[in-house]
């Protein structure tokens, strides 16, 4: 005997079966983006990166810089509300890394970090070499 079934049901069926198993493993339940989501900005003199990594204490967070690429690694831990069962999973948590290649050289030495209200700003001096120059012409 054949049943009469619609394949985009059964589609749709397993893909909330999945979302349901996944939802359940930290930062599956996130996968539209990559935490923490970064901004990189530049001016004339610095490049900056704005970070948003809320929840997390600026203790659990470090930033490195290495041949051209910055990394910011953490861990982020949610509150637990005693024996309850989590039913939907939107928020990250767990370790997380996120190295962002830098596209001009820096001065290393002169790199500073602040952490206010949730948000993680570097601030990336220029090298001499990578500042824009006004060149004259020559007659």
């Amino acid at each position: 005997m054949l049943w009469a079934t619609d394949p985009f049901k059964e589609v749709e069926r397993m893909r909330r079966e999945m979302d349901r198993v996944f939802s359940r493993i930290p930062f599956f339940g996130t996968s539209e983006y990559e935490f923490p989501l970064v901004n990189l900005y530049d001016n004339k003199n610095d490049l900056i990166l704005a970070a948003e990594i809320p929840g997390v204490p600026k203790e659990n967070i470090s930033i490195n810089f290495s041949d051209g690429n910055l990394t910011v690694a953490g861990k982020r831990e949610l509150p637990k509300y005693g024996k309850s069962e989590l039913l939907r999973r939107e928020q990250p948590e767990g370790e997380f890394e996120k190295t962002i290649r830098i596209p001009v050289r820096i001065n290393s030495a002169e790199i500073k970090a602040r952490f206010e209200d949730g948000i993680l700003t570097v601030t990336l001096p220029k090298s001499q070499e990578a500042k824009p120059k006004q060149i004259s012409i020559e007659a």
